[in-house]
């Protein structure tokens, strides 16, 4: 989860260019990768601390896609660069 968080940060603003991230965005893969060790830690000791881990990887999830569709959104009125000036001729 960690690393594919990651790298959905990178190529997020990457896709709908806008700027880099802000540094609450940037540490939701630490949290991940947080959450996953509570979760080890929390088999292997056998305690309850998974509930915990769930939540923080849920909260993370939840924020990370908040950040997403924001940043989509912003997309969906501007034109890719090589669209302008390019009619649509259809044959008669």
């Amino acid at each position: 989860m960690p690393l594919i968080f990651g790298a959905m940060t990178h190529f997020v603003p990457v896709l709908t260019r806008s700027a880099a991230p802000h540094a609450g965005v940037q540490i939701i893969p630490a949290l991940m990768l947080a959450a996953g060790a509570l979760a080890v830690f929390s088999f292997a000791a056998a305690n309850q601390i998974y509930y915990l881990a769930a939540f923080l990887a849920l909260a993370a999830a939840a924020v990370f896609f908040g950040w997403v569709v924001r940043r989509a959104s912003g997309l969906l009125n501007k034109p890719h660069p090589a669209c302008t000036g390019i009619s649509l001729r259809l044959p008669a």
